[in-house]
């Protein structure tokens, strides 16, 4: 077992009094009845004295709380495709308590393992001491980010371009450009890219195609309910769909007006802070969550819907970010009120849409790439469930329900569906090789499924399944659910 210096001068027979204590939640009144109050009073000491003050108690809390039992290994994307203990769950817990014990320093290599975890939160689920890794993994890329000098590039990005909505619209001008005059499609008809690098191929492939602008510029602040209003929501547009997926925010509001719902647009909310988050900006991510607090508290709306699960996940997070600090009980009554927008339609229960079929998809101009309806003339459907829907947000029987309910669908459950597709934000170009391995066992599942349309709540998924796509030449449209119950009611029209 992994001995820190001062358990090392605890005798033996002391040590089986500790250990269990060490390795328990200091909070579990299961672990510690009040008749052990001194015991744990004893190890809330031990773990003071013995932590480096870089590490937060509760971080440090969740270093000891692992057991190495391994349970972690089979579930996690990462070890299954590298196969190495340092490219794990466990691994990378006993790397940052090594390293908060002050037996390993802070280095470069040290730096790299803590970026290879997705975050994909399948090791947490594992766990049966309930471990957090992901959280702790991020805990950690925060003490890194302090600690070591960062690249040159990581400040303008996280602190300026990514903190608001325009600069990042701004930025995405010349790829527009590229996109809209054509040169994009006649470079990758050429394969010239291929020739370069297969990955700046893929990377030129993970886009679809954009639109003139972002679609924050032309929404409105309020849209009305088709019919009679029976709810008021607010709508938290995301930076991806803002920019990339423009379908999906149009599919997302057409189907909350037709479902009843006046929509208010929150235009002037921040990124989410996922991505500062991830990658040790803690201070920037805190920024940002205040100000989209001091937005959500003053909106007069029953819900505010999410359609990505990134950010769901993180706007829940709220509260845990400012643990201890005032903010946390402004976020802890606003997470009462922010919903998944497949799990708010499940829970207000939708009108019944009309049927789909292959020349409706078509019609809207979505680039449908298989050949047709099955033999029964159905379109079949399969579904993928993001990480920070299924695992971070417990929501996987709801975008199934809304599948389920549109006609001439039938809908085919996927092998491994909450399995990690490797797209993670941007894990797909940081760790490029490992990303692609963990993407082809999605694919060839999805392949196994004979299905037309692979649907997924999370603008990163469908980027990563649209590469895996294109990488194996399935006969498969990736959509967003909402954007197939859209077509659905707009037919209707």
């Amino acid at each position: 077992m992994y001995l820190t210096r001062t358990e090392s001068l605890i005798p033996e027979k002391s040590l089986s009094i500790i250990r269990p204590l060490i390795f328990a939640d200091l909070k579990d009144k299961h672990y510690f009845p009040a008749t052990t109050k001194s015991l744990r009073k004893s190890a809330a000491n031990f773990i003071s004295m013995n932590r480096s003050p870089k590490f937060a108690a509760p971080t440090y809390e969740q270093l000891l709380n692992c057991m190495r039992c391994g349970f972690c290994l089979p579930v996690c994307p990462v070890y299954r495709e590298l196969g190495i203990e340092t490219a794990s769950p466990r691994g990378w817990l006993a790397l940052s308590r090594a390293v908060a014990d002050s037996k390993l320093p802070i280095s470069r290599k040290f730096d790299r393992l803590m970026y290879h975890c997705l975050s994909c939160q399948a090791c947490v689920a594992a766990c049966p001491s309930g471990v957090l890794v992901d959280s702790t993994i991020l805990d950690t890329r925060a003490i890194l980010n302090q600690e070591r000098k960062q690249p040159w590039f990581k400040a303008p990005l996280f602190h300026w371009l990514t903190v608001t909505s325009p600069r990042l619209e701004w930025a995405m001008v010349p790829y527009r450009v590229y996109d809209r005059i054509g040169l994009r499609s006649v470079i990758q008809k050429l394969g010239i890219l291929r020739l370069i690098s297969q990955q700046l191929d893929d990377l030129d492939h993970i886009l679809p195609k954009l639109e003139s602008r972002a679609i924050r510029r032309t929404l409105p602040k309020v849209m009305q309910a088709v019919g009679e209003r029976k709810f008021r929501v607010g709508y938290f547009l995301n930076c991806a769909n803002n920019l990339i997926f423009t379908g999906n925010v149009r599919a997302s509001l057409t189907v909350l007006t037709e479902n009843h719902c006046e929509v208010e647009n929150i235009l002037d909310a921040k990124c989410c802070g996922m991505p500062h988050r991830a990658y040790g900006e803690l201070g920037i991510a805190k920024q940002i969550a205040r100000h989209n607090l001091n937005i959500f508290k003053n909106l007069d709306v029953d819900a505010i819907i999410t359609d990505c699960a990134t950010c769901g996940s993180m706007l829940k997070e709220y509260e845990t970010l400012f643990r201890g600090e005032p903010e946390a009980e402004l976020a802890k009554q606003l997470d009462k009120k922010l919903v998944d927008i497949s799990e708010f339609l499940s829970r207000i229960g939708i009108k019944e849409p009309p049927a789909v079929t292959p020349a409706v998809i078509q019609s809207a101009n979505i680039h449908w790439l298989t050949t047709g309806a099955t033999p029964s003339g159905k379109l079949r459907v399969t579904y993928h469930d993001p990480c920070h829907l299924g695992r971070a947000q417990k929501v996987t029987k709801s975008p199934r329900i809304l599948l389920q309910s549109i006609p001439n669908v039938e809908f085919v459950e996927l092998v491994e569906s909450d399995w990690c597709c490797g797209g993670a934000g941007s894990y797909n170009l940081t760790k490029y090789d490992i990303s692609m391995k963990i993407l082809d066992r999605k694919m060839k599942n999805i392949g196994n499924t004979a299905a037309n349309l692979v649907a997924s709540g999370c603008p990163s998924c469908l980027m990563q399944l649209g590469l895996g796509v294109y990488r194996s030449k399935l006969n498969v449209q990736v959509i967003h659910p909402v954007q197939l119950l859209a077509l659905a009611y707009q037919k209707q029209r």
